[in-house]
């Protein structure tokens, strides 16, 4: 016994040297690598560098190499084991040392006149440092060894204290990254010392919403979401700070000045919103939506119809829309009729991607229509407290697209259910305005979900956006509303 673990001791110095090769030779190329390569992929589930491919495909390659020998593990050997996954564990924590230097010391060195930006390198580094803390948490697994007792509690100790060092590095590199925008936010926050107590804080802090919105929105193609929300609490901490120096820079300012800073933290609050998930957002915005509307006339119209949310024993529901017909309709032709159709969506669409799309006929010539038609969704009963059912009202156009109208939302919630007879519900048309939530989820181009969603509301805000315009330049209410091409 005691010649077989000579003998293993032996073989370990060999692992060892073995082991020092591949880490050798990445480890002094990889900050190299890092710094000069670009984002490989438009994909937002490939937004990695080719050096974290290349500390992936060397792991796994290791991995595969140990797990296919399917040696038996003793005692006596079970030391041999460890080495190699402690030591892969320690090789990818070490590259993400790397990372860390990268975005906290790299070459951007911004100054109060040089305002600094996020960079792609930069996200991708964040990207990478999420892909290798899931490698790394994945190596027991992929290492497939049977190691027992105190050998498998010290393999996954290791594992689990590297997590926790990368995660720090990882925090790191969000507070560097939020310290490198501080002179741009401090000069932006600023100006609420200059400008005159009279200008509304929204407008002192444009410059700031614009230069948080363009940068954020490339942030929120982040794969880790905890990475987003952390550096967005920096960001919102660093702005309340330097709100605060405002006000103890000028203690005797006017109380409607104060009452400006108190405004600017509440322009400000959509950071908030940027660190929510994406399907949250959308959940939210048609939360909100929803509960603005109802009969209240908006002078676009009103949409009558029943309806009836009836649950079966498989845990789906139905949901019977009759729709009866419109009222008040704005004439969008030129000869001062329109031709109405209607369509309806229950929403948001990742919640219900079953429930497709449904169209009434078009009624030609008129404001008035009566449609007297049914349809019915069939929804998932534990997803009726986020469901809302969308009415869109489109004048038909046979040679461009159609035109947008107004809008009508129905929350599920608001439904009694297993009722025998069909709710009668009058509601009124209208026309969303941007909100905060759509702007965050229109500069989320890598997420589907996102890009989903905004493909479905640019219609009504894109024609909300027109009709402002319009108007601003005084044309009449009837002007034409942009299609949805």
């Amino acid at each position: 016994s005691s010649g077989i673990n000579a003998e293993y001791g032996y073989f370990l110095d060999l692992v060892r040297k073995w082991a020092e090769m591949p880490h050798t030779k990445l480890s002094s190329h990889g900050e190299k690598l890092i710094v000069m390569e670009k984002i490989q992929s438009d994909s937002a589930l490939e937004d990695s560098s080719l050096s974290a491919r290349e500390v992936i495909r060397a792991v796994k390659n290791i991995s595969r190499c140990w797990s296919d020998l399917n040696t038996p593990i003793c005692e006596g050997n079970a030391s041999i084991f460890v080495y190699v996954a402690t030591t892969l564990s320690g090789y990818i924590c070490n590259f993400t040392s790397q990372l860390k230097n990268l975005v906290v010391d790299m070459r951007y060195h911004a100054t109060y006149d040089t305002q600094f930006d996020i960079q792609d390198e930069m996200l991708v580094a964040f990207n990478n440092l999420y892909i290798l803390r899931q490698l790394n948490l994945a190596l027991e697994e992929e290492l497939n060894f049977k190691i027992w007792g105190a050998f498998n509690e010290k393999v996954h100790q290791t594992i689990v204290e590297n997590d926790a060092k990368m995660w720090r590095e990882e925090s790191l590199m969000a507070s560097g990254l939020v310290e490198k925008m501080d002179p741009a936010i401090e000069k932006f926050v600023f100006e609420l010392k200059k400008a005159s107590p009279d200008v509304a804080a929204s407008q002192v802090l444009g410059l700031l919403l614009d230069y948080l919105d363009s940068n954020i929105s490339l942030i929120s193609r982040m794969q880790d979401k905890n990475s987003l929300a952390n550096i967005v609490v920096n960001i919102w901490g660093k702005i309340c700070s330097k709100m605060k120096q405002v006000v103890e820079s000028k203690p005797e300012l006017e109380k409607n000045h104060y009452q400006r800073v108190s405004d600017s933290l509440k322009v400000v609050d959509t950071l908030d919103l940027q660190k929510m998930d994406t399907a949250d957002l959308v959940v939210l915005h048609y939360k909100q939506q929803s509960e603005e509307r109802g009969e209240r006339s908006t002078g676009a119209g009103v949409i009558d119809l029943k309806l009836s949310l009836k649950e079966r024993r498989d845990g789906k529901a139905i949901l019977f829309v009759k729709l009866l017909g419109a009222r008040e309709l704005i004439a969008l032709d030129t000869n001062g009729k329109s031709d109405p159709f209607i369509q309806l969506q229950v929403v948001p669409h990742h919640l219900f991607p079953d429930c497709e799309l449904k169209q009434s006929t078009v009624k030609k010539g008129t404001l008035e229509p009566i449609y007297n038609e049914m349809f019915e969704f069939i929804i998932p009963q534990d997803q009726i407290c986020n469901g809302v059912l969308v009415l869109t009202v489109f004048d038909y156009d046979f040679i461009s697209a159609n035109d947008f109208e107004g809008e009508a939302m129905v929350r599920l919630t608001d439904l009694p259910r297993n009722s025998e007879q069909h709710v009668k519900w009058t509601m009124a048309l209208h026309r969303p305005k941007q909100d905060s939530i759509y702007k965050i989820l229109a500069g989320r181009i890598n997420d589907r979900v996102a890009t989903k969603f905004v493909e479905i509301r640019r219609k009504a805000m894109e024609a909300e956006d027109f009709m402002l315009e319009q108007s601003e330049r005084g044309s009449s209410a009837s002007g034409r509303i942009p299609s949805d091409s």
